[in-house]
């Protein structure tokens, strides 16, 4: 478990821990709580609906995802993965809800997965945005990721070393950035 306060300068206090799979309801809301455009931006394609049995699936327990939440109190405010790939790298995800924002909760689980996953030897973060996810560029910006040119379906990579000091100074700065009042 990972106590944070939030930036906003109000009681926003947070905890980040594992994911179970009795977190389906609060990953429902999540997503919910998440604006259809933050829904399209995560899955790449329009999301009104989410059945028990997918999101059940999601989140059972194996050794290639690391999967974290964040609560306030009671309610959900985020959700982040990172799906082990064999290449010794992985992918991250991540999805908040609109009283999740602005109080450092995406930086937390960003955070929180990094120093998973660098417990585990993974060398490599990777993300992929639409191209027009303009909060999320400034977001893997500011946690030191580099971004490859827009493909031609209009999706950008981008990077994170875990392996080089400037991670451990991207993760610094984030914890910082998300305990600061």
């Amino acid at each position: 478990m990972n106590d944070q306060s939030g930036r906003d300068g109000k009681e926003a206090a947070y905890t980040i821990r594992d994911v179970t799979t009795s977190d389906v309801a609060s990953y429902r809301r999540i997503l919910l709580g998440a604006s259809p455009r933050d829904r399209y931006y995560r899955f790449f394609h329009h999301v009104k609906s989410f059945d028990d049995a997918q999101l059940h699936r999601q989140l059972e327990p194996c050794t290639d995802v690391v999967s974290m939440i964040a609560m306030d109190t009671v309610d959900p405010l985020g959700i982040a993965h990172a799906f082990l790939q064999p290449d010794g790298s992985a992918e991250f995800a991540v999805i908040i809800t609109g009283n999740g924002r602005r109080r450092g909760v995406a930086a937390s689980l960003f955070g929180t997965i990094v120093t998973a996953l660098q417990t585990r030897s993974i060398t490599r973060l990777v993300a992929f945005s639409l191209a027009d996810n303009v909060p999320f560029a400034r977001f893997a910006a500011a946690c030191g990721m580099d971004s490859e040119p827009e493909d031609e379906d209009g999706i950008v990579a981008w990077a994170l070393d875990l392996a080089t000091d400037r991670a451990v100074a991207a993760q610094s700065h984030l914890d910082a950035r998300s305990i600061a009042a």
